[in-house]
């Protein structure tokens, strides 16, 4: 589901049994005019809270509310409530001093993203995650996920505030006015900490960040909530690195001038067009496929033509540099915003190339695969001003990373052409056979036999069910790319 912002609606408790009530209200969550909690679907499902533990838990966390877009550990995960259980499956290989500082970390990010934690002694309420990716907010409830806006919800948030803020004042005492003015002052804050919160770096990350003059930052939360700077969002996306490394990356990055590219922006307005809203709401790989076949189609090429990715990006202005950038997990580095790119720098040093000459690099499989990957990226993603870092444990958001990965492989190789070349080559149904059917489409494609393995299973859609066992054994790694 996607809305324009999320609204939390308050219904004031002015007396319970004859007696005057100042401080509880009920509430329900809407995402547009949808109720999404307590209960999905339900307007008169509220729940009564005393509104002091909401403004509470708006001020304590606006921060990382606004501003944070990471997951405290490494995880690949779509969506909030997944964090846990996938941590928990990962704490069981770690040491124990190691798992209990991801436990405390992982309870932090609950605390601050889960706001049906906030009322203290109401037990057994459903969540309500709000987590921010990009222009929008990654709202959960009901095992549901729905897409806000970011800057209405925001706006949305703030009036809430305020309303019990001017409540609260409005009762005589001033229980609640160092509440209020902490209220009030919640948009402030230290430089390298509201970067840390931005960037998921340390704060001493962010402090040398800082240091360094690679990164700015402000001093409040809206001087940089609008996610804009691309140095800032490839800092983010670099995840655990060490700061020097994040520096080195930042400085590559920085090296790309910024360049007109009119004929890819038009082309990406055509792409992000086929991102219908009914497009929008099926998995993510099948997005990728389906923007690969609309683009395969515009540039006229039929089934079995040989995509050129590279010659593509050239076309279109794009800078594309191959470089040792001395980061052996990196494969490529895309950047675009408004002071850098596009342009994508292709890591000769990284694990998948490090073996190929300085030659042949662009016309390798692995290289070709990277660079249509990041062509999704710059045709999908610059409304989010992205700079992407492809590489281990990037922090790309997965359904993002999924579609980058199928519109590479299903833009390089069809799935019908896969099947239509096996059907052709009367291969036998053994080992052999299958592999000297993906060595054809390897060589007559240029993609890697892992991309060949996955687009020939797709293509056959369980078909041939020894076959897949045997791709199993061929390639195990081939599913990476679903």
């Amino acid at each position: 589901m996607i809305a324009a912002s999320l609204s939390l609606k308050l219904v004031w408790i002015d007396d319970r049994d004859g007696e005057p009530v100042r401080t509880m209200t009920r509430l329900t969550a809407f995402a547009d005019d949808q109720p999404v909690w307590p209960i999905w679907g339900d307007a008169e499902g509220t729940l009564e809270i005393y509104c002091d533990d909401l403004l509470s838990y708006l001020t304590e966390f606006w921060q990382p509310l606004m501003l944070r877009q990471t997951y405290p550990i490494p995880v690949a995960i779509e969506r909030p409530s997944q964090l846990r259980p996938e941590a928990e499956r990962l704490w069981g290989d770690l040491p124990e001093d190691q798992a209990e500082e991801q436990e405390d970390a992982v309870a932090a990010f609950e605390d601050a993203h889960n706001l049906a934690r906030c009322f203290g002694g109401q037990f057994d309420l459903p969540p309500l995650w709000i987590f921010r990716h990009g222009p929008n907010f990654i709202v959960q409830a009901s095992d549901r996920m729905i897409r806000v806006r970011f800057w209405p919800t925001m706006e949305a948030l703030i009036a809430v505030g305020n309303s019990i803020a001017t409540r609260l004042a409005n009762i005589q005492g001033n229980k609640w006015a160092r509440l209020i003015e902490r209220w009030h002052d919640r948009d402030s804050g230290e430089p390298d900490r509201l970067l840390a919160w931005a960037t998921g770096q340390s704060r001493d990350a962010a402090a040398s960040l800082l240091g360094t003059g690679i990164l700015t930052s402000g001093a409040s939360v809206k001087a940089i909530a609008n996610d804009d700077d691309e140095l800032r969002i490839a800092a983010r996306m670099s995840g655990a690195l060490p700061v020097h490394e994040i520096e080195r990356l930042l400085g590559y990055a920085a090296a790309v001038d910024a360049r007109a590219t009119p004929e890819l922006d038009a082309l990406a307005r055509e792409a992000v067009a086929v991102l219908t809203p009914d497009v929008r709401e099926r998995l993510p790989f099948e997005q990728g496929v389906e923007v690969a076949r609309w683009l395969r189609e515009k540039l006229g090429l039929g089934l079995f033509l040989r995509a050129e990715p590279l010659q593509l990006l050239l076309s279109h202005r794009v800078f594309v540099k191959f470089e040792k950038l001395g980061l052996p997990n990196l494969d490529a580095l895309a950047i675009w915003g408004r002071r850098h790119g596009p342009g994508v720098l292709m890591n000769l040093d990284s694990r998948r190339l490090a073996l190929t000459s300085r030659i042949d690099a662009a016309r390798s499989g692995a290289a070709r695969i990277t660079v249509a990957h990041e062509l999704c990226h710059l045709l999908l993603d610059r409304d989010q001003a992205l700079g992407v870092v492809d590489m281990v444990n990037s922090r790309m958001a997965l359904a993002t990373e999924q579609r980058a990965r199928a519109f590479a492989a299903a833009f390089m190789l069809p799935g019908d052409a896969a099947v239509q070349v096996w059907e052709m080559s009367g291969a036998e149904r053994t080992r052999d056979g299958i592999k000297a059917v993906l060595q054809r489409l390897s060589r007559r494609f240029g993609i890697t036999t892992s991309v060949a393995a996955w687009k020939l299973e797709h293509g056959l859609r369980g078909q041939e069910p020894d076959v897949v066992s045997e791709l199993d054994q061929i390639s195990p790694q081939r599913r990476s790319f679903a």
